[in-house]
């Protein structure tokens, strides 16, 4: 915990160096008082509300609960790669910030370190130069990359194309999972190799890798920058963007079912109205929702579950992309005839001052009732 702290304080550290030539979009009294609230001192609201991810769990219940369901064995290198949707890749970043690369940090903690300096990577990304905007970390929550959480790219993006984003990258982490792309194939060059991707997906693969320093990066460096079985990685951060898909703070089905929290409750099968973008977001109202969904405290028939777990035995039955991809299409992102371009969710929308005080705010506990039934 205290490798953890150490890190933590000295990306704030540097946050706050940055935005003070920066945007300066959130203030953080980085390194002052300690308090069990705040072990960093911050004050804002919103930079709570990414502190309040750092001790989340949900992912990897949810992924046990999955395996426990298919009647399969998990191991930690798939949730290795659960975790790696938040932290693609953690060793480029590393030189930014100088934190968790510890001699002294094991795998685990030192995969929590990353994971939880990357969820405060809004306030990096408002301060940091356009450079640094090309960092993967930054790219997979406010960038071109928020598919790996079932997330649109951009407000305005229409619902077919966050879904075709979704698809392509689903089929490249599951390819990878059944060893029909190796950890040393090139991305950059995938366009022009015979693998077994779809060629549109070759493509779109390399293009997200087409910057000058990104030409020479190999499966194996984005997924597995220290140890561990690549394939099982890979399958991980598959389940991770299923998994995201069924938070109402990623996308907005059609469900009557309402948490205590007044977030929605979602079936495996309800289909997409819309898909929500992070950028614009309120943290506080996102990690709401992002909380343990009532279908993991109470297992319910036809809950995100059972998908999951036909998914989890489709791997271990060494099934072909064809049958993942139909149980995609046909039930996680099946979307509604009506369904129309991203948006951050009127639930979810950001409405406050960024440079006020917020250490005595009341926090959010329940999404306001007003915004359920949301417009079209």
């Amino acid at each position: 915990m205290t490798a953890m702290k150490a890190c933590l304080r000295t990306f704030a550290l540097s946050v706050a160096l940055f935005a003070a030539g920066g945007a300066g979009a959130f203030k953080l009294q980085a390194v002052g008082p300690s308090s069990d609230a705040s072990p960093l001192g911050v004050v804002n609201r919103q930079a709570l509300g990414f502190l309040n991810h750092f001790t989340s769990d949900v992912h990897e219940r949810i992924t046990r609960e999955a395996y426990e369901t298919a009647g399969v064995k998990l191991t930690d290198d798939v949730i290795a790669g659960v975790r790696w949707n938040d932290n693609p890749p953690a060793v480029r970043i590393g030189a930014l910030f100088g934190a968790c690369n510890g001699s002294d940090l094991k795998l685990a903690d030192g995969m929590a370190c990353w994971t939880n300096m990357v969820r405060i990577d809004r306030m990096a990304w408002e301060a940091l130069s356009r450079r640094e905007k090309a960092i993967a970390p930054l790219r997979s929550h406010f960038g071109d990359m928020q598919f790996l959480h079932a997330m649109a790219s951009r407000s305005g993006e229409p619902a077919v194309e966050t879904r075709r984003n979704a698809l392509r990258y689903a089929e490249f982490a599951y390819r990878v999972a059944r060893g029909e792309i190796g950890p040393r194939a090139n991305i950059f060059a995938l366009r022009n190799a015979r693998t077994a991707l779809d060629p549109d997906t070759s493509a779109w693969a390399s293009d997200l890798f087409s910057a000058p320093a990104k030409r020479l990066w190999t499966v194996q460096d984005i997924y597995l920058p220290r140890s561990g079985n690549l394939r099982l990685i890979a399958f991980g951060s598959l389940l991770h963007l299923v998994e995201d898909s069924y938070s109402a703070a990623h996308i907005w089905r059609r469900s009557t079912r309402v948490q205590a929290n007044g977030c929605p409750s979602y079936d495996a099968t309800d289909p997409i109205l819309r898909f929500h973008t992070y950028v614009g977001q309120d943290t506080e109202k996102h990690g709401l929702c992002d909380d343990a969904p009532d279908w993991l405290e109470t297992p319910r028939s036809g809950s995100p579950i059972e998908v999951l777990a036909q998914i989890v035995r489709a791997y271990r039955d060494g099934r072909d992309w064809p049958v993942v991809k139909a149980i995609l299409e046909q039930q996680v992102f099946r979307l509604a005839d009506d369904a129309s371009d991203a948006q951050p969710g009127r639930c979810f929308e950001l409405r406050f001052d960024p440079s006020a005080d917020s250490s005595n705010a009341e926090r959010i506990a329940v999404i306001d009732p007003a915004c359920r039934e949301e417009p079209r």
